[in-house]
Parts: structure tokens; sequence; C-alpha cells
């Protein structure tokens, strides 16, 4: 039996149905035409059932390390966009925002196990 992940988008929709999580009605919205080809949809993320368009919106004036910048904002909630322009407005007001990102390091561990000269291996 394959795995929910290994399942097509049309597969997770049924299995859905099929345990009662979903109307046959809320399947048949799943599957309708999408934004996205299926393909891309697929490399966006994991267990993809459905697609569905978002507004967009505007953050105006958002200086960052003396740079202004307008951001797009994707999202159901018209306050986020609103509060992000309103920090947006504030953070202008006191010079803007100025970040510094640390350098990357990466740490990282190295196992040798049952190897037959693990001094040489490790060296």
């Amino acid at each position: 039996m394959k795995k929910f992940y290994q399942l097509t988008r049309e597969e997770r929709v049924r299995a859905l149905v099929d345990s009662g999580m979903l109307t046959a009605g809320d399947a048949e919205l799943l599957l309708a035409d999408a934004p996205l080809p299926q393909a891309t949809a697929d490399h966006l993320t994991e267990n993809q059932i459905g697609q569905f368009p978002l507004p967009m919106g505007l953050v105006r004036g958002l200086r960052v390390n003396g740079i202004t910048h307008d951001v797009a904002l994707v999202g159901e909630e018209p306050s986020v966009v609103a509060a992000a322009n309103n920090g947006a407005r504030m953070a202008l007001a006191g010079g803007g925002v100025t970040v510094q990102v640390p350098p990357h390091r990466v740490a990282a561990e190295v196992v040798f196990a049952d190897l037959p000269d693990t001094p040489n291996a490790s060296a």
C-alpha cells in the first residue's frame, strides 16, 4: 500500500473522501482547474491536494539598510497588510530598519562505524 505522499493528487483527494474527511463536492472543488500546472504545484508542497488564488497586497516604503522597498504580500487577511504598512511608516519615521546578517556557519558530524581502519578514515 502506498503512503499518502506517494499518491497522486487525485488519489489523495479520493482517500480523503473515502475516509469521510471530504465530501464529493469538496473533492470536486479541489480537483477543479488550478492556476498552476500540476507538476509545479507538486514541487511546491508535499501532499498537495488542491490550489486556490489569494489576493496580493503591497507594503509601501519599507526602508531597510538605507534602501526603500515596496514589498508584495499574499494572504487572506487584510489587517496583516495594513499592519505591515503601519509598521513600515513608523520605521521610516525613525530612519528605517537596520539589519545585519551573521555569517553562515555550518556544523556537522560524521560518524565512522565498523570501518576496518577507523583512525585513518577519521584523519
